[in-house]
């Protein structure tokens, strides 16, 4: 029963972080709304109308963006000179956001999977220097996985892609808790004083 209730333990906790992870992603598309709505300088219903007719965080980060670039101040000279601090603080946001959309796709989905592996635990019976075929038990340790399907394999493109595994669900859950807070302080600092 102990097996069981290992498996239910390290299963729950993966499937919970996979919720962490959606719900901080709600989290960055509230922010978004609230940047887009703001720079549109829209009612709030008509905001909402456009942006979340939007099909898709991908193309919603989009149109934010060309938002957000239309309301940020411009390079000073036509031909060139250097974007504004503000511009540069989005662009860097905004790709954050970009690079961890790939991941969020997997994670929405793609296939998850428990794989067993053995860990090997010595215990000799007698001292190991008296013994000449020391016991060796082996027990299966289990995680889980979000993997690349067969099927989606055979397009070639993510054939190459390693599992998400739960230190990469911690991870991910870390670098967009950061972007949400980014945003957060681009909204205030910058968007909400424009």
């Amino acid at each position: 029963m102990a097996g069981v209730a290992s498996y239910n333990k390290v299963r729950d906790e993966f499937h919970m972080m996979i919720g962490y992870c959606i719900a901080e992603w709600a989290g960055i598309d509230d922010e978004l709304f609230r940047i887009f709505q703001s720079c549109t300088e829209t009612k709030l219903e008509h905001a909402a109308i456009i942006y979340y007719g939007v099909p898709g965080l991908d193309p919603r980060l989009r149109m934010v963006d060309e938002i957000v670039r239309s309301v940020l101040p411009k390079k000073t000279r036509a031909s060139g000179g250097h974007d504004h601090p503000d511009v540069k603080r989005w662009t860097a946001i905004h790709n954050d956001c970009k690079r961890l959309l790939a991941t969020r796709r997997r994670i929405a989905h793609q296939p998850i999977r428990a794989q067993e592996s053995p860990v090997p635990t010595t215990a000799p019976r007698i001292p190991y220097f008296l013994d000449t075929n020391p016991a060796v038990d082996t027990t299966l340790q289990t995680s889980f996985e979000i993997y690349v399907s067969q099927a989606e394999q055979m397009r070639g493109k993510q054939s190459k892609r390693s599992s998400l595994k739960l230190s990469d669900l911690r991870n991910h859950l870390i670098a967009i808790s950061g972007v949400k807070e980014h945003l957060n302080k681009f909204f205030y600092n910058v968007i909400a004083l424009a």
